[in-house]
């Protein structure tokens, strides 16, 4: 004769069903830490982008006027790897009577300077702005 082993209520173990309701719940809970960590991929990539924007704003800003000197008017762009920038030179207006410098040996011009560029994942163009004071000896 054959005998058969039923499972009894005493007997330790998981079932089929307890596995798989762990199994989603795992794989739900790494969906979401893999999303949190594209989400700080792409902040950090952002921020990267953002300050080498600002530095080639800055250095824009630094290098009117020493190579060429400032006129009014003046308008250039240029591209610089992944950025696209412009720099505009106005006259400033002064008031003679309260500016501390002689308005006979100097200029006051606002550098102004824009940086532009894609955001890779979002393809919205982002930008920097910056605006300087120079001055320019009078020849």
């Amino acid at each position: 004769m054959r005998t058969i082993n039923c499972p009894t209520r005493d007997q330790s173990g998981f079932t089929l069903l307890e596995t798989l309701v762990t199994l989603v719940i795992l794989s739900v809970g790494v969906l979401l830490f893999e999303r949190s960590l594209a989400g700080s991929f792409h902040g950090i990539s952002a921020a990267d982008q953002r300050s080498a924007a600002v530095a080639l704003a800055l250095r824009k800003l630094e290098e009117a006027g020493s190579e060429a000197p400032l006129a009014q008017g003046g308008e250039t762009e240029g591209e610089t790897g992944r950025f696209r920038w412009s720099l505009l030179i106005e006259p400033a207006e002064t008031d003679t009577a309260v500016s501390p410098v002689d308005p006979h040996e100097f200029v006051p011009y606002w550098v102004a300077v824009s940086v532009r560029w894609r955001d890779g994942l979002l393809s919205t163009p982002v930008s920097v702005h910056f605006r300087r004071l120079k001055l320019e000896r009078r020849p």
